[in-house]
């Protein structure tokens, strides 16, 4: 019993460490964490965020007013942050170790939560109320899209892909933060093997015998080893061959503007909480 009280607590230190202040500034305890647990770095995941935002407001027909849709990045981004903070052990939150049902589990959670949230938003008066539920859709919806994007840079799913498609063009972009696309992966994943790479500090671990590190097969940076592999596609603004990075960057892009269209259709009141309609 000493043992597994000894080892909790050990576990317990690791998680809170990077976020206990021991003096540090705030700006000094994120660069601790970034570097112990990031994935992509949670700069690219911000910038993600922005580009995205900003084209899904566009393509609504919304303006974008600078304050509101600050706030909404920078909620967007917190909940991606915490999410490598709170959760670094953690393979559903990355799409790691290949446990690929749990990661959608872990998604339909936070969806299950927003379609909550929604109900008690349109039965609430108060704007204070009202406020706080869609600070907390956006919030979640944050979390379901570090997920989403780490899938493109964790998995196989770019190698599996240039085997089947010649053209970049051609890849179909998985949202997996819906129902039909979950599908798709999990056939992947049952079907044509498709894996993610083996991180040992994560768990729960559900790859076979002998698949790849996550070093060997994250596309994270381009100083990763298949990040800057060349894929057999070229970039569709230049003459060049796209780095797995690169790749993945831009799936990761895509996807997350799909999500971000469906959830702004499903949960309406975020498109006034993020732009305003054009003409006011």
């Amino acid at each position: 019993m000493k043992f597994i009280l000894l080892i909790f607590s050990f576990c317990l230190l690791l998680l809170c460490l990077p976020t206990a202040s021991y003096g540090l500034s705030k700006e000094s305890i994120g660069k601790i964490a970034r570097k112990r647990y990031s994935t992509y770095k949670l700069k690219i995941h911000k910038n993600i965020n922005r580009s995205m935002l900003e084209k899904t407001l566009s393509e609504l027909n919304l303006s974008l007013e600078k304050k509101k849709f600050e706030k909404c990045v920078g909620r967007l981004s917190r909940s991606q942050s915490l999410q490598d903070y709170l959760l670094p052990f953690s393979s559903k939150a990355h799409f790691d170790n290949c446990a690929f049902q749990k990661s959608i589990n872990y998604i339909n959670r936070l969806i299950a939560q927003n379609d909550y949230f929604s109900k008690k938003y349109k039965l609430k008066t108060s704007e204070k109320d009202k406020r706080l539920l869609k600070r907390k859709i956006l919030f979640n919806t944050g979390k379901i899209l570090h997920a989403v994007q780490d899938f493109y840079a964790h998995s196989n799913y770019l190698e599996i892909m240039q085997v089947k498609h010649a053209r970049f063009e051609d890849v179909p972009v998985l949202n997996v933060g819906k129902k039909e696309d979950q599908t798709e992966v999990i056939r992947l994943r049952d079907e044509k093997a498709m894996i993610s790479g083996v991180a040992w500090w994560v768990f729960p671990k559900r790859c076979p015998k002998g698949t790849l590190s996550h070093d060997k097969l994250a596309k994270d940076s381009p100083k990763h080893k298949s990040g800057k592999k060349l894929t057999v596609w070229k970039n569709p603004t230049s003459n060049e061959y796209l780095t797995g990075f690169e790749a993945s960057i831009i799936l990761a892009e895509r996807a997350t503007n799909k999500f971000l269209l469906h959830t702004f259709e499903k949960y309406p009141m975020l498109k006034t909480h993020c732009g305003t309609p054009k003409g006011q």
